[in-house]
C-alpha cells in the first residue's frame, strides 16, 4: 500500500508566525508610550488573525490524520474499535519518529493480531 506522506503531514501547510509583542521600554516618555500603545493595538489584531490561522492549520493537520487513519481502516478491511487498538499502538510507539514509521508499526501490529486470529482457527 502507498501513502502519500508529504500529504499527511501536512508538508504543502506552512504554520503560521506568531507576531512579536511590542516591548515599552524603562521610564517612557508620552511619545513612546503612544507609540507602544498603537503598537499593541496592531499586535492585538495581528493575535487575532493568527489565532484563526494556527486553528484552520490545526484542523488541517487533524482532518488529514482523520483521512490516513480511515484509508488504513479500509485498506486493511479492519473496524473502527480495531483500527483505534492497533492505531493507538502504533501512535504511541512510532509518532516520534513520523508518520511512516506508525504505519510500518500499524503493519506489524495487524499482521501479529491476523496471525494469532489464524491459529485460534487452527
Amino acid at each position: 500500500m502507498d501513502y502519500d506522506f508529504d500529504y499527511f503531514n501536512g508538508q504543502d501547510l506552512h504554520y503560521p508566525v506568531k507576531p512579536a509583542k511590542p516591548i515599552l521600554g524603562r521610564n517612557p516618555n508620552a511619545i513612546e508610550a503612544r507609540a507602544w500603545a498603537d503598537a499593541m493595538e496592531e499586535y492585538e489584531r495581528e493575535m487575532k488573525g493568527y489565532t484563526e490561522n494556527r486553528d484552520e492549520y490545526t484542523r488541517n493537520i487533524n482532518g488529514r490524520l482523520f483521512e490516513l487513519k480511515t484509508r488504513l481502516r479500509d485498506d486493511y478491511d479492519i473496524t473502527e474499535a480495531q483500527m483505534h487498538l492497533l492505531w493507538a499502538r502504533a501512535w504511541e510507539d512510532g509518532h516520534s519518529e513520523g508518520l511512516h514509521r506508525v504505519v510500518e508499526i500499524f503493519d506489524e501490529l495487524y499482521d501479529i493480531a491476523s496471525k494469532f486470529a489464524a491459529l485460534e482457527k487452527g
